[in-house]
């Protein structure tokens, strides 16, 4: 009789076992499509392939009043084949920032006035995007007062902020992707 309940829970131990791994399999299999189909999103929006990266963090808290919230996506690139994009593409920047995506991405601070980053974490004053000596960025106003989408003169003149900023750092090979709207 012992020997039947060994049997018996053995059988029952590998079968559990089974459905453990078959369930981790599946989330690991789900999380590897969802990156790739993050990767292919950034991709269509800057028109530079990055199925070859490698995603390192994605944050999106778009559960806001009609949608209002962050996108704010880490890619590391595995070499340099985008940056002949860069170099070509005029939509396309060298750095250093303007003032006005200075001020988006690392704040400003003097006498008169300060204003942190607008690119955090929910709650978080932690700078996401390092300092950048050398690299590329790309910005597209998409607020529906915008006259010209590459131009952020007027960034910090309205009421509300709909843009996207992408920021590659060249010595770093990492790709910073920002969705922004309020």
């Amino acid at each position: 009789m012992i020997n039947f309940i060994k049997k018996v829970l053995r059988r029952l131990l590998i079968i559990f076992l089974n459905i453990v791994l078959l369930i981790s399999m599946m989330f690991v299999m789900s999380k590897g499509r969802e990156f790739r189909k993050i990767q292919r999103y950034v991709s269509e929006v800057i028109d530079v392939n990055v199925l070859d990266g490698k995603v390192l963090v994605n944050y999106d808290d778009h559960g806001g009043f009609l949608g209002d919230g962050e996108t704010f996506i880490k890619i590391k690139m595995p070499n340099d084949r985008c940056l002949d994009v860069m170099k070509t593409n005029p939509k396309w920047l060298p750095l250093p920032f303007s003032s006005n995506i200075y001020r988006v991405v690392y704040g400003i601070e003097s006498k008169d006035f300060s204003a942190s980053s607008m690119i955090r974490y929910h709650d978080s004053d932690e700078i996401l995007i390092p300092p950048i000596k050398n690299g590329y960025y790309y910005f597209f106003d998409r607020n529906m007062e915008s006259k010209n989408p590459k131009d952020d003169t007027e960034l910090f003149n309205r009421c509300s902020y709909n843009f996207t900023l992408v920021i590659y750092d060249t010595d770093e090979r990492m790709l910073y992707f920002i969705y922004y709207d309020t």
